[in-house]
């Protein structure tokens, strides 16, 4: 059996994301959906860090519950550098306090008016086939 090492232009390897994908696939398969939503998602919280930090040079994760009003803190795992806060309000961005990167994250570009903005522009395709009513 041999396998054969591709390198992108970005000279990211075809087989790691590959591994990557296998491990992720049997994270997800690994799921007992038969427990708890919170039991489920804890465990994959523990599974998922352990096996992919390395991979994904993951320091830590943090597992949120969505509430009424807000996402109460369920667990943290890995080297939490910043107590993660015990509620986070959806309407308010994260800040930097609580997102931590080891490198900076770009800006997202600003869109420029296309003929997709357009308000002249027809309405996108249906994506089950049938004709949008005009």
């Amino acid at each position: 059996m041999s396998a054969t090492i591709t390198r992108s232009m970005s000279g990211t390897s075809h087989l790691e994301a590959k591994l990557l994908y296998r491990r992720l696939d049997s994270l997800l398969g690994a799921l007992d959906l038969a427990r708890s939503a919170r039991k489920v998602m804890s465990s994959f919280l523990d599974e998922a860090f352990r096996t992919l930090k390395d991979d994904l040079r993951l320091k830590a994760a943090v597992l949120y519950r969505e509430g009424r009003d807000e996402f109460a803190l369920v667990k943290s795992v890995g080297d939490v550098k910043v107590t993660p806060p015990d509620a986070l309000d959806p309407a308010t961005p994260p800040s930097s306090s609580t997102v931590s990167t080891s490198s900076p994250v770009p800006a997202p570009r600003a869109r420029r008016p296309g003929p997709a903005s357009s308000p002249a522009a027809p309405p996108p395709p249906s994506p089950w086939g049938a004709k949008s009513a005009t």
